[in-house]
């Protein structure tokens, strides 16, 4: 799942659907099931191909979505860790404050901390960055506007130009 988020952060036509999970600028737990049903059905098709060719059960693709839903939803909440366990939890896990950074409107970051659960795969390619959440600020130059946020507006994503200047 990794290398398919940061593809879908590198190719040009995934990303057309991803942006409309990156255009949020109010990160919340909404956030966490905003996504194109473009990017849905193509995610579907790579996870049932994983899933054959690691030969995994019903029961075991069940529980890797039952830790996987719960972990992004807090991802993109509200809610931070206590300060004393965040630094010694990223080491662990993908906490708030890591995820949070590649909703930042710098693109830099944006392109970083792509892991879902585990930040081992970030910290190994050298994807991992943090920065003060104080600092952020979330979502995609040019996507703020209303008619950008709206149903129709987030349904045309894919289709819209790259940049405000459409």
């Amino acid at each position: 799942m990794y290398a398919w988020h940061v593809a879908n952060h590198k190719v040009p036509l995934l990303w057309r659907f991803h942006r409309m999970h990156h255009s949020d600028n109010r990160l919340d737990a909404s956030s966490a099931v905003r996504f194109h049903l473009g990017e849905v059905l193509l995610s579907v098709l790579l996870r049932l191909g994983v899933i054959a060719l690691l030969g995994l059960t019903v029961r075991q693709v069940l529980l890797y979505e039952l830790i996987l839903l719960p972990v992004i939803l807090l991802h993109h909440a509200n809610l931070a860790l206590p300060r004393p366990l965040e630094a010694p939890a990223r080491w662990l896990f993908v906490t708030p404050d890591i995820h949070h950074v590649h909703h930042s409107r710098a693109q830099r970051e944006t392109d970083s901390n792509y892991g879902s659960v585990l930040p081992w795969w970030d910290r190994l390619f050298r994807t991992f960055r943090m920065q003060t959440p104080e600092k952020l600020r979330y979502g995609l130059e040019g996507w703020d506007e209303e008619r950008r946020q709206s149903l129709r507006g987030l349904l045309l994503t894919p289709f819209l130009p790259r940049r405000r200047d459409d």
